[in-house]
């Protein structure tokens, strides 16, 4: 096989089932008619030479990458809640009358605040997903035509989702981890082993936190080049009636009870005060400096 010798890092990373990731320094033969060859090229000596591919194109593989991974978070938080759920309407504790059954603990109201978001997001990823495919068709097809005037916002879009995706799936599966009791912690139940393998998720393909730091800065470049003329488009078409947004007003009524404070309190920040020289009331706690009108928290 024709190949060259050159020095280079490994990154062993298996993106799967398993992940194991680990760097190793070592010489190896690297075919020089392999890895990058449809964009770059290694010569014989080792000397690396880029190909004159636009590239543009390199970010139609990224956008691929990021919305399969949007969609596989709908797969993996769907998969969490299907257990949480058949557990919660199996499980029954606490409630019995009169020697009767247990209630259900999918009939406990704080059960269905924590489970039925998870459900609801898990259907709103999988749209998302669906949407972003589409964004990835119409992108590829621009970009054959030598368009990539929607590159930037594609780029930003599958960024975002899938930091707030992966991030939202994430913790849903502790979540609902957590929705199970002790009886999620075995392995049995299939949410140790899910958690496990779709964490990685947060960090391959772009960390989650540097990936919104993309989006926002696409979202500040997109305001400064209003100066110029140039419109948002997609997504971001809004902030082109920014002018206009920004004549709205809400019809909420300001708040009657006018405060001297500098800055809101905490009722535990209030504990830790002296209590001489301050009037404290629990259940709406009333507070009276010298020389101010009390400030009453109730209803805030």
């Amino acid at each position: 096989m024709d190949s060259s010798q050159v020095f280079i890092f490994f990154l062993v990373s298996s993106v799967g089932r398993w992940i194991d990731e680990g760097i190793v320094l070592r010489t190896e033969k690297v075919s020089s008619k392999g890895g990058y060859v449809q964009t770059d090229q290694v010569t014989r000596e080792g000397k690396y030479v880029q190909s004159n591919v636009p590239r543009q194109l390199v970010y139609g593989t990224m956008v691929f990458v990021r919305q399969t991974i949007v969609n596989d978070a709908s797969s993996a938080l769907s998969r969490a809640v299907c257990i949480a759920t058949r557990y919660s309407a199996v499980r029954r504790q606490f409630g019995s009358k009169k020697g009767s059954l247990e209630t259900q603990v999918i009939d406990y109201k704080t059960q269905q605040a924590r489970l039925f978001p998870l459900l609801a997001s898990a259907f709103a990823f999988r749209f998302v997903g669906e949407w972003l495919k589409w964004l990835y068709m119409d992108v590829m097809k621009r970009l054959q035509a030598n368009d990539f005037s929607t590159l930037p916002e594609a780029h930003a879009c599958t960024a975002g989702l899938k930091s707030l995706t992966t991030s939202a799936t994430a913790d849903g599966i502790e979540e609902c981890r957590k929705l199970c009791g002790g009886h999620g912690y075995l392995c049995s139940s299939g949410l140790p082993e899910l958690f496990a393998v779709y964490i990685p998720t947060c960090t391959y393909e772009g960390d989650n936190i540097v990936l919104l730091l993309q989006v926002a800065r696409h979202l500040i470049k997109t305001i400064s080049q209003l100066g110029s003329g140039k419109k948002p488009v997609g997504t971001t078409s809004y902030i082109g009636r920014v002018e206009q947004l920004m004549q709205y007003h809400s019809d909420v009524q300001k708040d009657s009870r006018e405060t001297t404070c500098t800055r809101h309190l905490m009722p535990f920040q209030l504990l830790s005060w002296p209590y001489h020289g301050y009037g404290i009331r629990s259940h709406g706690f009333s507070i009276r400096f010298s020389g101010t009108a009390p400030i009453d928290s109730a209803g805030d």
